[in-house]
């Protein structure tokens, strides 16, 4: 077995904890497909087990004196290779009373092949997202065919340059392939792959560097209306160099990463359709999209939020489209100078509407009046006990309204042309009108 962690296969190994006080103890390390979990053994309630006090807090024990903490960093190790722990947080255990027991360490990331206890703070995060291979249409692989007697086929793989998309944490987006080895029937494939890279000269915490990560997979959410999600996931630290044979250094090792902290990805039934595409907005409009989700963050985080709920139900999915709604509006109005808020410094909801509609590069529906109606109208229904509740119909195909209309708002402030976008949302996923089964 390599070091790898595999869903429900256990690694049996030790711990360090840098302590050189503590006692060797042999620990269990396990993906459960929801969480990364370290099993500590230890002596229970009996005095003086630095292991056992560890979770005492998380077990909702008193002690006379405060409790020894679990650090925050670990390094498990057993004949596979090591593994780092970093962000780990106690979540609990059981005790025979009296008697051993043992307790649960859960971290936020496991850092693969790594013995450093020092990684809260890293210089570098690398990622790659499918859906972003797809949304840019960058390829690393060409294919010339020549026909004549003989027909040749030429296959290059060559990744282009590096490509500038943003100058907070240097976000550079990386072609790249990787060539698997040949299948036991003999034929060879080749990976086009994009990766996401974020870097520092100076060590930063794993948040600042993957909020670059969430927004270009954000971007891809609007842009498709699918959940994207990450295949991979690398950390580096400029202390932590890959050497060759010879003994010099290459550059940083990028060491895989296990973690439950950022959506997965899962493979898609069909191929994802973009309403944009890099070569629609260019690295300009990428630049903007990372503006403008810090700008209108509320609005963003709540139409992001309706498409990681697809199985929420349509009155919960309306609602968060109508907070999006209300707070790009507000925003917008804010923007203006505040001319349109009330003496209390409110936004109508109707008003909020309008200023979006003002901005919409194309509608999605035949009557705006109509929409804003509409969209007011179910508001109001699901939110005030004393309004009639719209039809279940009328809200799933208004909260689908909704999403084209902050879509397709994002989309024009991105610099995309309203021809692509005429062109585009009559397949859009969410273009086609809900009916009632007959």
């Amino acid at each position: 077995m390599s070091n790898e962690l595999l869903i429900d296969v256990p690694r049996l190994g030790w711990l360090i904890d840098g302590d050189e006080a503590t006692p060797h103890v042999a620990v269990m390390l396990q993906d459960t497909g929801r969480q990364i979990v370290l099993t500590v053994p230890n002596r229970g309630l009996e005095p003086g087990d630095t292991y056992a006090e560890w979770f005492f807090e998380s077990m909702g024990f008193e002690t006379d004196k405060p409790a020894r903490e679990a650090p925050r960093n670990l390094v498990f190790h057993d004949n596979n290779g090591p593994v780092a722990l970093v962000g780990c947080r106690t979540v609990g255990g059981s005790f025979q009373l009296p008697g051993p027991g043992a307790g649960k360490i859960v971290p936020n990331f496991a850092v693969i092949g790594s013995s450093s206890l020092n990684l809260e703070r890293v210089h570098g995060i690398r990622t790659e997202l499918p859906g972003l291979t797809v949304w840019s249409g960058i390829s690393s692989i060409s294919t010339e065919v020549t026909r004549g007697q003989e027909t040749t086929v030429n296959i290059v793989a060559e990744a282009p340059e590096e490509i500038r998309l943003d100058q907070r944490n240097n976000l550079t987006l990386r072609p790249d392939f990787r060539v698997p080895p040949p299948r036991q029937d003999g034929s060879v494939k080749a990976d086009n792959i994009v990766q996401l890279v974020t870097s520092k000269k100076t060590p930063s915490g794993w948040s600042d560097l993957l909020e670059s990560h969430l927004a270009i997979r954000e971007l891809l959410v609007v842009s498709a209306w699918e959940q994207f999600g990450f295949s991979k996931l690398s950390v580096s630290r400029l202390d932590d160099s890959e050497m060759t044979m010879a003994g010099d250094e290459v550059g940083p090792t990028w060491r895989e990463v296990r973690t439950h902290r950022l959506r997965q990805h899962k493979d898609w039934s069909t191929r994802p359709r973009f309403l944009f595409t890099l070569s629609d907005i260019g690295t300009q409009g990428v630049a903007k999209w990372i503006t403008l989700r810090r700008r209108f963050g509320r609005a963003v985080s709540a139409l992001v939020s309706v498409s990681d709920q697809q199985d929420a139900f349509w009155e919960t999915r309306l609602m968060l489209t109508g907070v999006a709604l209300e707070a790009l509006g507000y925003q917008l109005a804010l923007d203006a100078g505040g001319k349109d808020l009330n003496d209390r410094k409110q936004l109508p909801f109707p008003k909020a509407l309008e200023l979006v509609l003002e901005e919409l590069p194309l509608l999605p529906f035949p009557d705006a009046d109509a929409w804003v109606e509409r969209a007011k109208r179910c508001n109001s229904g699901i939110k005030h006990p004393d309004n009639p509740m719209p039809d279940s119909l009328e809200v799933a195909n208004t909260q689908r309204e909704n999403l084209l209309v902050l879509r397709l708002w994002i989309a024009g402030r991105l610099g995309c042309p309203k021809g692509v976008l005429e062109q585009r949302l009559p397949i859009d996923p969410l273009f086609s009108e809900y009916m009632n089964a007959e």
